[in-house]
């Protein structure tokens, strides 16, 4: 029992550490533009998709000028083309039905017919609780930083028939609308059509909630005999909203009031203006609790209130005591024209109508309903939580008995994240559908848990590596380094493993070897060499290049890696510059015995595994790479060079100065290969090895089109400025060749060589 105890707590301990590791890094990521941007684009869209469609409360209508209503009206589809009077047949109509309040998402920038517009104008008057759409703009930069903004109003006679006017502020497509404005975001601040639709529904003269309110809020309305001040909504709602500001502790108490139900279950016509005062009272904005796609909100055609249409046409609504607003709603996507991208834009592209987010908001005042955001310390406190609650399930649950081998330990990692993120969401969706609180989805769900996961895994890896590694070091005195790391994992895998990657093998060979095995005896043979190939390890090692072979003189070495990617090539090109330096220092130590080295280089697939039977494997590169890489190696003593490698390692490589050398048949090769060499790093040539470079390019290519003149010139020129050019000399005394005896016609530009 004393063991577990002395067991448990460490993990108890390094769970909690998880956990607020977590826990910061999601603090952090929330707090950036990317964390904010991607809760609200992502994460708010995830909440609606999951709750669905809700019920839109009855009490608000909207009138669609759909392509239906202009079919049955006989009008052109166009609806600055309508004749005004229709407009006015419609106020009429739904003033006379009990519509507290009428609301046009229609702009009437320009005069009509004027009777028309008389009559329209009559219609608007006599109805009195109108709005009418006005836009708000900042004409250039000058007066935008300046805050002068101009108001582009209805024309003259519509605007003076009016009861309101009200701008309705939204972002263009692509942008999408999370939020409305209740007061247009400028020095002015305006009310918007929603907010001035709520004070025309609640705030009618000589009613019970203007006295209430002119009781509480002293200064905000109007006296009752100043018709042109009653009238003017605009500043009714500034001065409301500068009294919540300066006396917020005035909401409640009003509120309360204007929501009280008396012992007949009524309330005075107050709910919408109290949604407005506690929507005044948070901000200027607030997130939109959207109830579907479009027409969720009860919506009816134009003509269908003007005219009688059959049932299948639109629902029989009755008006008394609803608000209504007056716009485009279509539900074909090649028939909407005005638009605007919300969450519930379909993955066709149908998307909601101006008039029908400002219903959307107006609704939600309606309700005193909007999504609400955490605060900042519940924020904190959610992710600080989540991310303690990852660390300790995390930990604890994979540390069961059932969870023991691998397998079960990965089913006991994914287990308890799915269990994590099941609880997460489900708690996520209930507040959000059921009270509209939103809770951060993304930052806890795309970040928090797959850290928490990832970061389990990989203390659990150390943990267990370090366990491992006492074995390993006593391995690796006995058996290279990449055996003993097999034999650390599983004994039984020796002779099985193997596996198929992309990587480069550079083989070396140095000159004279033979001739130094023959003048030193056996121990000292060993020693020297064992300096030798030191210095050529050395550089492998520092560039994570691993040893796979060593025969007499000759080294092999391998980078493997999933793809052959830009950063193994430098590395192996590093490795290979390193190798011929250190080799240089190494020679001028011993001028006696020195063994200049060459360098071949080759790139391809390979199959790495531990070869051998019995007692004996070496870990080693099984495949064509390691032969090519060796030919190639071979091809220096033709050319006179030190390092070559093919194209697949040397062509474009970043960093280093190389040079095309041309395509050859190898000894023992059936294809040709393009050889290149490594002549340095670009850092450190000289303008001389660059003129150099380009003039035995330009010799190449003449060579190639055979222009033996020209390839002779050039190849001539690089030898005087280059000196003793291997590559230069060998094509020089080529060119001259097939000056006098030219290839075959079929002949490409390969060179075969004979000799290894």
């Amino acid at each position: 029992m004393k063991r577990e105890h002395r067991n448990q707590a460490p993990i108890e301990t390094k769970a909690l550490t998880m956990g607020l590791a977590v826990a910061l890094f999601g603090l952090i990521a929330s707090m950036s533009p990317l964390g904010m941007t991607l809760e609200e684009d992502m994460g708010l869209h995830w909440l609606f998709t999951l709750r669905g469609e809700r019920a839109a409360p009855k009490d608000v209508v909207v009138v669609t000028t759909d392509r239906k209503s202009a079919f049955d009206l006989g009008v052109p589809q166009e609806i600055w083309k309508w004749p005004r009077s229709l407009h006015a047949q419609l106020v009429t109509e739904l003033s006379n039905r009990g519509a507290t309040a009428i609301a046009f998402d229609l702009f009437f920038k320009e005069a009509g017919v004027a009777e028309e517009d008389t009559k329209f104008a009559e219609a608007m008057h006599n109805a009195g609780n109108v709005v009418l759409i006005e836009k708000m703009t900042t004409p250039s930069t000058t007066q935008q930083n300046s805050g002068i903004i101009m108001q582009l109003s209805p024309t003259v006679q519509l605007r003076e028939a009016a009861h309101a006017l009200a701008p309705n502020p939204l972002p263009a497509v692509p942008f999408r609308v999370n939020q409305f404005w209740s007061y247009e975001p400028s020095p002015e601040h305006f009310a918007t059509l929603p907010v001035v639709a709520a004070l025309i529904h609640d705030l009618q003269p000589k009613t019970h909630v203007w006295e209430l309110v002119n009781t509480m809020t002293p200064g905000v309305l109007p006296t009752q005999g100043n018709a042109q001040e009653i009238a003017n909504h605009q500043e009714i709602a500034k001065k409301l909203r500068s009294t919540i500001r300066t006396t917020p502790q005035i909401v409640d108490p009003l509120v309360n009031v204007l929501t009280y139900q008396g012992e007949n279950n009524t309330a005075f016509k107050g709910k919408v203006l109290a949604g407005l005062l506690k929507a005044i009272e948070h901000g200027d904005s607030q997130y939109l609790d959207y109830y579907g796609p479009p027409r969720t909100i009860t919506t009816i055609p134009y003509s269908c209130v003007i005219q009688t249409c059959p049932p299948e046409d639109g629902p029989s609504i009755d008006f008394t005591g609803k608000a209504v607003f007056v716009g485009l709603s279509e539900e074909v996507k090649a028939e909407q024209k005005d638009r605007f991208h919300t969450v519930f834009t379909s993955p066709d592209g149908l998307y909601l109508s101006g008039v029908e987010i400002a219903a959307t908001a107006f609704a939600n005042l309606l309700e005193d309903r909007k999504i609400s955001p955490l605060s900042w310390w519940q924020h904190l406190g959610t992710l600080i939580t989540w991310g303690i609650f990852l660390g300790l399930v995390l930990r604890i649950v994979p540390q069961a008995p059932i969870f023991r081998t691998s397998a079960g330990l990965a089913i006991g990692f994914i287990g308890a994240g799915l269990i994590s993120l099941g609880i997460y969401a489900g708690i996520a969706f209930i507040l959000f559908s059921q009270f509209a609180i939103w809770l951060p989805l993304v930052i806890p769900l795309l970040f928090q848990l797959p850290l928490a996961i990832i970061g389990t895994v990989f203390w659990r890896y150390r943990e267990t590596h370090h366990e491992r590694e006492n074995i390993h070091r006593a391995l690796q005195y006995y058996v290279p380094g990449p055996v003993a790391e097999q034999l650390t994992k599983s004994i039984e895998a020796i002779g099985t493993t193997s596996e198929l990657v992309e990587g480069i093998c550079l083989s070396t060979d140095a000159e004279h070897y033979t001739a130094l095995a023959e003048s030193l005896d056996l121990h000292e043979l060993r020693a020297f060499m064992n300096q030798y190939f030191k210095t050529v390890f050395e550089p492998v090692r520092k560039r994570q290049g691993i040893v796979s072979d060593v025969v007499g003189d000759a080294v092999l070495a391998i980078w493997a890696a999933p793809t052959l990617n830009q950063e193994m090539k430098q590395q192996v090109c590093e490795a290979a510059l390193d190798i011929i330096q250190a080799v240089g220092r190494f020679n001028a130590e011993h001028p006696e015995t020195p063994l200049p080295t060459r360098i071949g280089l080759h790139g391809g697939s390979m199959l790495l595994g531990n070869v051998g039977c019995m007692d004996h494997y070496e870990y080693r590169a099984i495949g064509d790479i390691v032969n090519t890489a060796t030919r190639i190696e071979g091809v220096n003593k033709q050319l006179g060079t030190r390092i070559l490698g093919s194209r697949q390692v040397l062509e474009n490589v970043d960093g280093f100065l190389t040079r095309d050398l041309g395509r050859f048949q190898l000894v023992g090769k059936n294809r040709p290969i393009i050889i290149y060499e490594l002549i340095g790093r670009e850092a450190e040539a000289d303008a001389l090895q660059y003129d150099a470079v380009h003039t035995f390019a330009d010799g190449l290519r003449a060579f190639h089109n055979r222009q033996w003149e020209q390839a002779i010139t050039a190849f001539r020129e690089c030898l005087t400025a280059y000196g003793n050019d291997g590559p230069s000399q060998y094509y020089l005394h080529a060119s001259e060749t097939f000056k006098i005896n030219p290839p075959l016609h079929s002949w490409e530009g390969m060179m075969t060589l004979q000799k290894k």
